[in-house]
């Protein structure tokens, strides 16, 4: 028990400096979706035909896309015209109801911080090492 005692305190802080600095993303990391309505041809229905979960759809506000039903498979990509969809680099992608969750453009989801008595009850508890998207645990371990 010493040993990995003292093998955690020589190791230090292995923690990012988010928020204050943005994380370093990999070489093709699929961020947010961007949809350029300006490139969309009118009439045009090939993203939601080859959208496997239906997330992409024709509102009153034009095409939208539902965060909460994508997997960032890129298929409506590959149909659209090129760069009318396509998948940016950014990361911030919570939002605290289910109706944020569908954008349409490339505007962010808007998440105002916590407020006063939330923040009040919760202090510095409310961290997410991770979010485990259905994994085997394997890398955890």
């Amino acid at each position: 028990m010493f040993k990995a005692m003292k093998a955690r305190w020589q190791q230090g802080f292995r923690t990012h400096p988010f928020p204050g600095e943005d994380p370093l993303l990999p070489d093709g990391y699929r961020g947010r979706p961007v949809i350029e309505t300006d490139l969309c041809p009118p009439d045009c229905d090939r993203c939601l035909a080859v959208c496997p979960t239906a997330a992409i759809a024709h509102r009153r506000q034009g095409l939208t896309l539902d965060l909460g039903r994508c997997i960032f498979c890129t298929a409506c990509t590959r149909a659209c015209e090129p760069g009318a969809l396509r998948f940016s680099d950014d990361f911030h992608l919570a939002a605290r109801t289910r109706s944020e969750l569908e954008i349409s453009g490339t505007g962010r989801i808007p998440l105002p911080p916590l407020e006063a008595p939330l923040r009040r009850l919760l202090g510095r508890s409310l961290k997410l090492r991770q979010v485990s998207a259905g994994g085997c645990n394997a890398c955890e371990a």
